[in-house]
């Protein structure tokens, strides 16, 4: 499935890691990124479930913001985005249960659409084996910070999923109406 075409065809999205431009982000760039080790999804990696709201097609599918790829990006579907009055979620399954005392989220970098995708302001939420809500915590981008970063400050046990919701985004920003996400990361 096709994207709309970028709104400035010539324009090229660069990252800056460690004070160089790159066009792509390694493995190795991803530790520049952020320090978040990621340990808890490597841990049960091939044992997890990945849901969501929507998503924009499988190019764009909901396993892409838990690749190890920043510059690979969840989006979803046109019209699923706060500035259109829904609320967009993003959510992965344990196996059992874990451990979690921070998650990172960094934003949209795909390449190809690099601009006008962004949530600026969501709501964490970390659930027990019954669903129910044990943690919940907001955060919002500044023009300090381009990732959302929830250091908790206690140890939460007995987590069985974690969910995040946009709650102020770019949806109304481009012409799919849609809002991406780039990579998340739990420790």
């Amino acid at each position: 499935m096709s994207r709309h075409a970028p709104a400035i065809a010539a324009f090229v999205f660069f990252c800056l890691v460690g004070g160089h431009v790159v066009n792509e982000v390694s493995g190795e760039d991803l530790k520049q990124l952020t320090n978040n080790t990621n340990s808890v999804l490597k841990e049960f990696k091939g044992k997890l479930k990945f849901s969501c709201s929507s998503f924009y097609s499988s190019s764009w599918s909901v396993e892409k913001a838990f690749d190890g790829k920043p510059m690979t990006s969840w989006f979803t579907k046109g019209g699923d985005a706060a500035a259109h009055g829904k609320t967009p979620w993003i959510a992965v399954e344990f196996p059992m249960a874990v451990t979690v005392r921070r998650v990172t989220l960094l934003s949209n970098r795909e390449p190809s659409y690099p601009t006008g995708y962004t949530i600026l302001s969501g709501r964490l939420e970390l659930l027990n084996k019954e669903g129910k809500v044990i943690f919940s915590q907001k955060d919002q981008l500044s023009s300090k910070r381009q990732d959302m970063d929830f250091r908790i400050r206690m140890i939460i046990r007995g987590v069985y999923k974690i969910r995040f919701t946009s709650l102020k985004d770019e949806g109304d920003k481009n012409a799919s109406r849609d809002v991406a996400l780039g990579e998340i990361l739990i420790e």
